[in-house]
């Protein structure tokens, strides 16, 4: 009997210690909208990387509307004021210049390493802020992707479709599937965007 309560008590001890969900990204994120950015292939020099040949799909998810318009305006480099956005990249690539084929449908996890040889890649960012005309971080933000991954399910010139699962540096997640529509604007310079946004704009 004594070993019967000792096995049960150990179960239920078991059962206690089971890791907890990771919590959602800013208490439970639910985007108004989400648009997609289609990259041609590039060849650019990416610090700890080198020379890497590449091609991309951006993803926007916003608590506003018209996320196409702010990428026009902004080119990747700003944001709306008093809002909450996650911005995930897709990104196919082989290092060196010889040429890369478009982003396509695939897994892309996040690396935390600089590939050595042709790879899929996820990198993303979520941010909140307040209004303009500073559009200051609020508390906690922004933060960078630390794991997880972009799935890629099919790509055609007005739809992406798929589903994000991007774990970010502070423990939280935002798990999201997507049909978002392609921003049919002229996109932006992939080779600036891997390296990175500096001085962004706050868009009232």
């Amino acid at each position: 009997m004594k070993r019967a309560l000792a096995v049960l008590s150990l179960s239920l001890a078991a059962c206690g210690s089971e890791e907890k969900p990771p919590p959602p990204l800013f208490g439970g994120f639910s985007p108004q909208e989400s648009r997609a950015v289609i990259f041609a292939p590039a060849v650019c020099t990416v610090p700890f990387v080198g020379t890497v040949s590449v091609s991309a799909i951006g993803l926007g998810f916003s608590s506003y509307t018209d996320l196409c318009g702010l990428v026009s305006q902004t080119q990747l480099c700003g944001t709306k004021a008093s809002s909450t956005t996650v911005l995930g990249v897709a990104i196919k690539g082989t290092p060196g210049s010889g040429g890369v084929t478009d982003a396509g449908p695939g897994t892309y996890p996040y690396l935390a390493a600089p590939p050595t040889g042709p790879f899929l890649a996820a990198t993303g960012e979520a941010a909140q802020v307040g209004p303009s005309p500073t559009c200051t971080p609020l508390s906690g933000s922004p933060l960078d992707m630390s794991g997880g991954s972009i799935t890629i399910a099919t790509v055609d010139a007005t739809h992406v479709t798929g589903s994000v699962n991007l774990a970010f540096e502070n423990g939280s997640v935002f798990q999201q599937p997507f049909d978002a529509a392609v921003c049919p604007e002229l996109p932006p310079n992939l080779c600036d965007l891997l390296l990175g946004c500096f001085t962004p704009v706050c868009v009232p």
